[in-house]
């Protein structure tokens, strides 16, 4: 009767075993999903920050122009005998200037706002695997008590 008794058990335990290994592949199969995830908006970020690179790089050559245009403007005045023609010169090269920059600085902006999208939606995507991981680390726990439990079964009818 004992042995009968064991066998139940033994065919209960087996059954909980086979759900907790099909929750264990359900888990594993949608950790695999996030982390595919993870790893196009990894990409995603590199891409965004290439671009924000580029665009720093892009802000301190149009910098080096406009002090360029500066200097070869400080020449243009100095050899320029009418004051008002150097005057007039010097207020359209500023408001292109600042017109240039205005124009970079909200494409920065605009770059910056979608990095920061872009983290925001990461941190929303590490938070959703988080549970996951923490709920795949107690199918594991309860798998190895389950086979710890099956050993010891096995060692005390064996």
């Amino acid at each position: 009767e004992a042995i009968g008794e064991a066998r139940i058990e033994l065919s209960r335990v087996q059954e909980f075993e086979d759900e907790v290994k099909a929750v264990h592949e359900d888990a594993v199969a949608e950790v695999q999903e996030h982390y595919q995830l993870l790893q196009q908006a990894e990409q995603e970020l590199a891409r965004y920050q290439d671009n924000i690179n580029m665009a720093v790089s892009n802000q301190q050559a149009a910098i080096q122009v406009t002090k360029e245009a500066i200097m070869d403007f400080e020449e243009e005045k100095r050899l320029l005998p009418a004051l008002r023609e150097s005057e007039e010169a010097i207020r359209k090269s500023h408001a292109a200037a600042a017109r240039a920059l205005e124009a970079f600085d909200e494409e920065v902006r605009l770059m910056e706002q979608n990095a920061s999208d872009f983290g925001n939606r990461r941190l929303g995507v590490e938070e959703d695997e988080h549970p996951l991981l923490e709920h795949e680390v107690r199918l594991r726990e309860q798998r190895f008590n389950l086979d710890d439990r099956d050993d010891t079964h096995w060692e005390e009818t064996g």
